[in-house]
């Protein structure tokens, strides 16, 4: 069966998905900036031109953007046709269009669709201008008026977003190069067919999906039918993936198909003229191909048809057109690697699990036959198949059973035909009942909600590892008593309701590593012999709420990690044997302890505290101060040191206090306990007034957070090591202070502190020109019409708490890859957070969230500042992004999350050279370059008010290594090349004449 070819139609990359043409000083700053924003914040890539132009002639470059896009939004509005550049946009949207290269969607912004249509109104009245302008040009005579607009008002409705890109696996081990080696044959031009087959499970589907996420953005329709051979088993089934097949490349939903045979002709017919993307996944005979594409004589040229099948003979009926390609398996490496992504959720085995985990990927190493003939079944519906059909078999070493949405199975038969079964995880499925049969050869078992209170009876494995039963309703005690195991080293029973005692565990597991049990509500006790297991590495009792009795003493040789967070009940902390010295980190908040006992300072190697209670005042003993190894001491509530002599903590760096209540130990700790190698030092709702003098001698000091520390009235001198300073929510924070912070800043900017003759605002001199601006700006009230104004432009939308929370989940992995070891940002060299909503004179600044400048041929570290203002009486939480453009060229300068605000207050950051250089590294710098910086606010949160947070005023200071004054911002030199593209509203933006630059000096 030879494939036919029909009319070619070219194809290139699309490098945005949408393009946005409009009138700029219509709808930039309301409607169409908007959209922008939604397409943008929903994965859309869209274009969209951010110079004010002005001139007659359309670049080429601007012309491949066209080219380059899928779909253009054209929005007509009252003054689009008067823009020539518009127009030049519009032909070459029209040309894409008829050349099939494009889809087009119209948008009528205030204007009416019939003067678009007709050329009545302003639209009449601008293109007879433009046709007696330009008599000789082509362009406009060649869309007479009753068709260059037709074509886009009478538009398809259905756009190509039909097509979206698949989940294509949770941990896409190898598929890469898989997927690679099988594009070359994807990616002719012509007519292809490729036919993917091997066993189940090997991964032919997820291959499958990887390659139409790479691809299908190049075709004018794509579909993916999967399970193909199951869904044709009915003439209902057959129908509906002829139905979905219309419906994803047509968009059509009132598209209904009668029978099959009528379904194959309507494909035909609806099809034939398109460039299409076609899998069929999972087909075991020709007839189900043919009920979906009759005899493939009608393919358009370029389009692809991708099957996936078990049978390689199936495969060898098509004639020329067509390739096949045998899945090849998992290497030992990415067999590894997979295994535990899945087991572990890490690249590689858990301490302890690495002979396991090779002797099970070895087992596996035979290419992969019918289920009970495998040794590892990894593929979920063979896994389910096993174990529901009763097709196990003593060749079975592992199966992993991993529902992707949680379900209910019943057992018919369970594990007993797999004598020799070494690994087993079970998530997402549920089974009825109690389970009768384990088998004695598993080394890990992983079953999240296990249902039965207890394992089988007859289950006395030897050579147990693991055992991670997490939210399951077992019981210790009946546990335990059939479970002797001296290879059990990790325990995983976490949120299990049903445990209340801890039992004696030196018999049962004495190798026991790590033990597992936080938020078990309902345990109670913990035996003695378990505060003497010297293997035990890691113990968490985290939200174990109802604890009230641990061992009385701890002599645990290899203990590292002890938890009790949360376990507020628990009254009275173990004494501490001498010889437990492996303890490095220890949280014992929010709990009942009063007293910690003389002994705890046995713990000489600890590195990490947390402890404190915000209901309970906790005294540490002298010995605390025997612990020369802490780095990490977080206080909580109110903690009280022994102040019988002076001591310290020299190895101390970092520092948290939070809701301290009594002022002289946040002082005594402040000025006794720390050293100059504090570097971090967080201070969260507490009774403080003012910060200690000696702070200045913390020269390691890098980070000050402050938050909610109401009455703060002060902060003294800083060190020259600080980098960055979050002063929030500090109600009573004094000029004075934001005078000094501003000093620090203002030093590092190249600009001299301010003596005290001159009028300062922190510590920046104050010209006339500004004082007027300034007091107009400290009157200015939150009003409700302030919401329209062009200031407001910067506002993002209003989400709920709880949807807030997922943004707030996504800046955070978003942001990871930009910190270093110590959770650094990378890009900022510089930063503050403080009271206030003026911008010091220092910067150029403008209203809103957004400045343009100019800046000369070499990158120079910038400073930004930002205002911002709340209602007040609100708390408010929100993300801001900062974007940065250099002749057009934007990127991404740094997303900010400010959480619980509830004053204005001002937002420094400063960028680094050495950050400008790498984020543009592929820009070479003209002589005289336009830059654009534009902060938004994309999403925030507000539980008692829909009014939102308001970027009031943003400033920028360009710092070179020359004098102060030359490394202001500046505006270009007459005559410049650049003026064809910039409007003269760039020039006010900036607020400064030529002399204010150096070259209009000299």
């Amino acid at each position: 069966m030879a494939l036919m070819t029909s009319k070619r139609v070219t194809h290139q990359w699309k490098n945005f998905e949408v393009f946005l043409s409009f009138r700029g000083e219509d709808t930039r700053l309301g409607f169409t900036g908007y959209l922008y924003q939604t397409l943008d914040r929903n994965g859309i890539k869209t274009f969209i031109d951010d110079k004010l132009r002005r001139g007659e002639n359309i670049s080429e470059e601007f012309l491949k953007i066209i080219e380059n896009s899928m779909i253009s939004i054209v929005v007509f509005s009252e003054n689009y046709a008067f823009s020539t550049w518009c127009l030049d946009e519009l032909v070459k949207i029209i040309e894409c269009k008829k050349n099939d290269k494009m889809e087009v969607r119209p948008v009528f912004y205030n204007v009416n669709p019939s003067d678009v249509r007709n050329q009545k109104g302003k639209f009449g009245e601008a293109l007879a201008k433009h046709e007696e302008k330009f008599k000789d040009n082509k362009k406009i005579q060649s869309c007479p008026e009753s068709h260059f607009i037709q074509d886009i008002v009478k538009e398809v409705s259905n756009a190509r977003f039909n097509c979206s890109p698949l989940f294509v696996a949770r941990y896409p081990v190898g598929i890469n190069d898989r997927v690679k080696a099988m594009l070359l044959d994807i990616e002719l031009n012509d007519i292809h067919m490729v036919g993917i087959y091997g066993p189940s499970g090997i991964g032919k589907s997820t291959i499958t999906k990887a390659i139409f996420n790479r691809i299908y953005d190049r075709f004018e329709g794509c579909s993916y039918l999967e399970n193909v051979s199951e869904k044709s088993m009915t003439n209902d089934g057959i129908i509906k993936l002829q139905e979905s097949l219309l419906l994803e490349i047509l968009g059509d939903r009132n598209l209904k198909v009668d029978n099959k045979y009528r379904g194959i002709n309507v494909i035909k017919k609806r099809l034939c003229c398109k460039r299409i993307l076609l899998v069929i996944d999972d087909v075991n005979n020709l007839e189900q191909i043919e009920n979906l594409l009759g005899e493939f004589d009608w393919l358009a040229y370029g389009s692809k048809i991708i099957i996936t099948t078990r049978d390689k003979q199936l495969l060898s009926s098509f004639g020329k057109g067509h390739s096949t390609h045998k899945v090849q398996e998992l290497n030992n490496e990415e067999a590894l690697k997979l295994f535990s992504m899945y087991a572990f959720h890490r690249n590689e085995p858990m301490l302890g699990y690495c002979e396991l985990a090779d002797q099970f990927i070895c087992y596996g190493e035979e290419s992969p036959k019918k289920p009970k003939k495998r040794s590892r079944i990894w593929c979920y519906e063979d896994a389910l198949s096993v174990l529901t059909e009763d097709e196990g078999s003593d060749e079975i070493q592992g199966i992993m059973l991993r529902s992707p949405e949680p379900i209910k199975k019943q057992f018919k038969v369970g594990f007993s035909k797999m004598k020799n079964l070494r690994l087993l995880i079970v998530c997402n499925v549920h089974i009825c009942g109690d389970l009768e049969y384990l088998p004695n050869t598993l080394r890990l078992l992983d079953w999240s909600e296990y249902p039965s209170s207890s394992l089988p009876s007859t289950f006395c494995p030897q050579k147990i590892v693991a055992l991670q039963m997490p939210q399951s309703n077992i019981r210790l005690d009946r546990l335990l008593k059939s479970l002797q195991s001296q290879t059990l080293k990790y325990m995983d029973f976490r949120s299990c309701e049903y445990i209340t005692k801890l039992p004696d565990l030196s018999m049962s597991t004495p190798n026991l590593k790590e033990l597992a049990l936080s938020d078990c509500n309902n345990l109670v006790e913990v035996h003695q012999s378990v505060g003497r297991l010297n293997k035990l590495v890691v113990w968490d009792l985290k939200g174990c709420s109802e604890l009230q009795l641990l061992p009385d003493c701890l002599m645990m040789k290899s203990l590292e990690y002890f938890n009790v967070l949360y376990c507020s009940k628990l009254k009275k902390f173990p004494n501490i044997h001498p010889e437990m010295k492996s303890l490095k980190y220890l949280e014992i908040g929010e709990t009942s302890i009063s007293v910690l006992p003389p002994s705890f300072g046995n713990l000489t190697r600890l590195k990490t505290i947390l402890f404190g209670s915000y209901d309970h005042l906790l005294h540490l003993p002298i010995s605390i101060y025997e612990l020369q190894h802490l780095s990490d001491l977080g206080l909580y509530g109110t903690v009280i040191f022994p102040k019988e002599f002076r001591y310290i903590f020299p190895s101390l760096i970092k520092l948290t206090l939070s809701f301290f209540e009594i002022r002289s130990e946040v002082d005594f700790i402040l000025t006794s306990c720390c050293t100059r190698t504090l570097k971090y030092l967080y201070i969260y709702n507490s009774n403080v007034v003012t910060l200690p003098e000696r702070i200045i001698d913390f020269t390691s000091l890098h980070t000050l957070h402050i938050e909610g520390c109401e009455l703060l009235q002060n902060i003294p001198s800083l060190p020259q090591s600080i980098k960055k300073v979050h002063a929030s929510n500090c109600l009573s924070l004094d000029s004075q202070s934001s005078s000094e912070l501003s000093n620090q800043f203002g030093e590092i900017l190249g600009h001299p502190p301010q003596t005290e003759s001159y009028s300062t605002f922190g510590g920046f001199k104050k010209t006339c020109k500004h004082i007027f601006q300034e007091y107009a700006f400290e009157n200015v009230k939150f009003k409700k019409e302030d919401l329209n104004s062009d200031e407001d432009e910067c506002n993002g939308l209003w989400f709920s708490s709880s949807d807030f929370s997922i943004h707030v989940t996504e800046f955070h992995k978003r942001e990871t890859k930009y910190l270093n070891s110590d959770l650094e940002d990378t890009r900022c060299g510089y930063e503050i957070v403080a009271p206030g909503n003026m911008i010091p004179v220092l910067f150029e600044h403008r209203s809103g969230g957004s400045i343009s400048f100019w800046i000369g041929s070499e990158f120079h570290t910038l400073a930004l500042c930002f205002a911002f203002d709340l209602p007040r009486g609100n708390n408010y939480s929100y993300i801001c992004d900062v974007h940065i453009s250099i002749n057009g060229f934007k990127r991404e300068l740094k997303a900010q999350l400010f959480e619980e605000m509830n004053i204005g207050h001002l937002w420094f950051y400063y960028i680094p050279q050495s950050s400008l250089q790498q984020l543009f590294i592929d820009l070479n710098l003209d002589s005289w370059n336009f830059v654009k910086v534009l902060c938004r606010i994309s999403c925030w949160t507000s539980g008692s008010t829909k009014l939102p947070p308001i970027i009031r005023r943003c400033g920028v200071r360009q710092i070179c290594g020359c004098r102060s004054e030359d490394s202001i911002i500046g505006v270009k030199p007459a005559n410049h090349p650049l003026d064809s593209i910039f409007s003269d509203e760039d020039e006010l933006d900036m607020g400064m004449s030529l002399a204010d630059h150096p070259s209009g000096k000299q």
